[in-house]
């Protein structure tokens, strides 16, 4: 179909063929008698090649004109069969290019059925191959349930019959246990009642010992706060009559200073006025002057009177303001160390709140130095004196934890006094 096509299309149309070429044989008696003989078929090739004898009596112009016929015919003939092999050169090419096209496009056409069904082989395998796998995982996956619903099932028998049986040793070992621990329940019983009589013997003892050492224990500290609130009283009324000793000196100091200091000035000054007096007489000798010298010596005496007067009024004053200052200044520092006083007290108190005292730490004591944070957050925890017992002292520490953050003052001049502060910890307290 494809070559058909193509040569409807594209092979040019042959030219039509040259008709038939006529020839007529004349023989020689015809020749002779000049007269025309019948046509016949179309000669062959080997007849026109052959040359035309004509008998001796032909004329000569019959003979040119049968000549030039003759050469005529072959010249036309030679022109056909030229004209035949170029067209069925051309005819040949054209089929051939035609042939080449159709077989180029009957190439790709194959090229491409032959892809397309390759294709679809491939994708028919690749099907093929994807079902297979499928249904492979799924065998297999079918398998793996089965074998594990199988395996669950052995599983369970066997979790069974070995619960059955150790429900079964349980129960017998639970008859035993309960055998043996009612026997021994009755032979502890009879053991606790006799031992619950001897503890409370044993306790009625102990509490009378507690109570008795409770009550000397009470009594010592009873005799212990009372002495500490008395040596208060007495240092603070000790420091308040050496405060005021103290201020009494420093006052009555203040005022002989003051009293020498002006008895000096005055000393000075009369030596000086009378060494100007002395040299004033000496120079007024015999004179007239003598009055007016005697009034001058009395206002200089009423004037240094009046200046030392002063004087002694200026430094006394000045010496009152110090004093008053130095007790203002002691004052507020009474008044501070009664504030850190007041502090660590409250630390301590703080500290003793969360302290639990591990029990058998009779006679136990440690010092410890704790180094805090303005916001009474502790930095550090250092034992300068251990107490020996790790339990006592790691219950200090934790106490101190516990407690923290500690009451600090809030004025930072104030708290450089609680960077760091040091606490006994005894088993009395």
């Amino acid at each position: 179909m494809l070559l058909v096509g193509f040569s409807e299309h594209f092979v040019p149309e042959l030219p039509a063929p040259s008709p038939a070429i006529q020839t007529t044989l004349v023989p020689a008696s015809a020749l002779a008698a000049e007269v025309p003989v019948a046509s016949e078929s179309e000669p062959t090739p080997e007849t026109l090649e052959e040359p035309i004898t004509t008998p001796t009596r032909v004329s000569t112009s019959a003979i040119q004109d049968a000549q030039a016929k003759a050469d005529k015919l072959a010249k036309e003939k030679a022109e056909k069969d030229a004209q035949a092999k170029a067209d069925k050169i051309a005819k040949e090419k054209a089929e051939k290019e035609a042939q080449a096209k159709a077989d180029k496009l009957a190439k790709e056409k194959a090229e491409k059925e032959a892809q397309a069904k390759a294709d679809k082989l491939a994708k028919e395998k690749a099907e093929k191959d994807a079902q297979a796998k499928a249904d492979k995982i799924a065998k297999e996956k079918a398998e793996k349930d089965a074998q594990a619903k199988a395996d669950k099932i052995a599983k369970e028998k066997a979790e069974k019959e070995a619960q059955a049986k150790a429900d079964k040793i349980a129960k017998e070992k639970a008859e035993k246990d309960a055998q043996a621990k009612a026997d021994k329940l009755a032979k502890e019983k009879a053991e606790k009642d006799a031992q619950a009589k001897a503890d409370k013997l044993a306790k009625e003892k102990a509490e009378k010992d507690a109570q008795a050492k409770a009550d000397k224990l009470a009594k010592e500290k009873a005799e212990k706060d009372a002495q500490a609130k008395a040596d208060k009283i007495a240092k603070e009324k000790a420091e308040k009559e050496a405060q005021a000793k103290a201020d009494k000196i420093a006052k009555e100091k203040a005022e002989k200073d003051a009293q020498a200091k002006a008895d000096k000035l005055a000393k000075e000054k009369a030596e000086k006025e009378a060494a100007a007096r002395k040299k004033l007489q000496d120079a007024l000798k015999n004179n007239s002057l003598d009055q007016e010298m005697a009034d001058l010596e009395g206002k200089i005496a009423a004037e240094k009177q009046a200046r030392l007067r002063k004087q002694a009024a200026l430094a006394a004053q000045q010496e009152a303001e110090r004093l008053a200052q130095a007790k203002a200044q002691a004052d507020k520092q009474r008044e501070q160390n009664e504030l850190i006083k007041k502090y660590k007290q409250r630390i301590y108190e703080a500290i003793k709140n969360e302290w639990l005292i591990p029990p058998k730490s009779n006679e136990l004591s440690a010092q410890v130095r704790i180094v805090l944070l303005p916001d009474g957050d502790v930095r550090s925890i250092v034992f300068i004196k251990r107490s020996g017992n790790d339990a006592f002292d790691a219950s200090i520490e934790v106490a101190i934890k516990k407690a923290a953050p500690l009451p600090v003052p809030t004025e930072s001049a104030l708290f450089n006094e609680f960077r760091s502060l040091t606490f006994n910890f005894s088993s009395k307290d």
